[in-house]
Parts: structure tokens; sequence; C-alpha cells
């Protein structure tokens, strides 16, 4: 009995250690949001001293920092020509074109810890069914029946006349 409640902590432990894992690997916003209006504003002010361009498919994504240093993010569509670097140079901006990187350290670790996981749980399980072993699927496996070779028997039916079930067969 004990031993099923260990098990059962290792089971909360592991999905704990998953949960962990999952929220660690959403990246968190370190920049507040802001309109593209606004950033439009901020750009004619000249309160704009570095952008940073990351273009997704359709849309881009701007970081930039205002003279104060304060950072902020706009997403636009590509196609905007207020995005262009030509166009934001002129307002004297710093423009830095970011590489898009798909390769995060926890995007590795989810899955392996996942296999890992299923792995350990399937180890589990053949572990408690070799512990049960009287019974269960893999009982079709050991059946006591064994052959007896022609001629040991020596019972004749005189042996088990008066039997009934002897005359049944």
């Amino acid at each position: 009995m004990k031993a099923r409640g260990l098990n059962v902590w290792w089971i909360v432990l592991a999905v704990i250690a998953i949960g962990v894992l999952v929220s660690l690997s959403t990246q968190r916003p370190s920049t507040r949001s802001m309109s593209v209006n606004q950033f439009v504003e901020q750009l004619e002010n000249r309160n704009v001293s570095r952008v940073a361009l990351r273009i997704e498919g359709n849309t881009t994504t701007v970081k930039f920092e205002n003279k104060i240093g304060e950072k902020f993010t706009v997403t636009d569509f590509s196609s905007d020509p207020l995005l262009e670097p030509r166009n934001l140079a002129e307002k004297g901006v710093d423009v830095v074109i970011e590489p898009i990187s798909t390769f995060s350290l926890m995007s590795l670790l989810l899955p392996i810890a996942s296999v890992v996981l299923i792995v350990l749980l399937l180890v589990y399980m053949s572990r408690m069914r070799g512990a049960n072993s009287d019974g269960g699927a893999g009982a079709f496996s050991k059946s006591k029946a064994h052959l007896v070779p022609d001629g040991s028997i020596k019972l004749t039916f005189a042996d088990v006349a008066g039997c009934d079930e002897a005359k049944l067969e």
C-alpha cells in the first residue's frame, strides 16, 4: 500500500515539472505596447532614438526606445511605408533589422521532457504488471498444464466402472 502512495507522488512531481517547463517556455513581453498612431507621433516629435524591426510574415514587430530610455513595442503591417528603414533613417532613428530566430532552449527541453515522462510511465506500468504476476493480460502465458507421455496413465475402465462421470465419456 505504501508503494502506491509513493508512486502517486512521483506522478504529481512529474506533472508539476511539466507545468514549470511550459510556463518557462512562454515568452513574456519586457516592453509596453503602443498603438501605431502613438508611434507615428513619437517619430514626428523625434522622440525615437533606436528601432529594431522583426518581420514575421505579413506583420512587423517594432521595438523601439525613446530618448528617455523607455522601451515600447508596436505591431504593424509589413507593407506600411512608415516602417521602411529609409523612412525611419530620415527621421534620425538608428534602424536594426532582427533576424527571425526560432530556436530556444525551452523549445528543445519540452519535447525531451515529454518523451522521458512517457518512458518513465511505461517502465512504471511494466513493473506494476510484474508485481501483479498472478493475473491480468500476461496470465495467458503462465499456464500450469504439462504434457503427459503415452503409457504413463495406468488406469482402466474397470477402475472407474461405478463412476457416473466415466459413463458419460
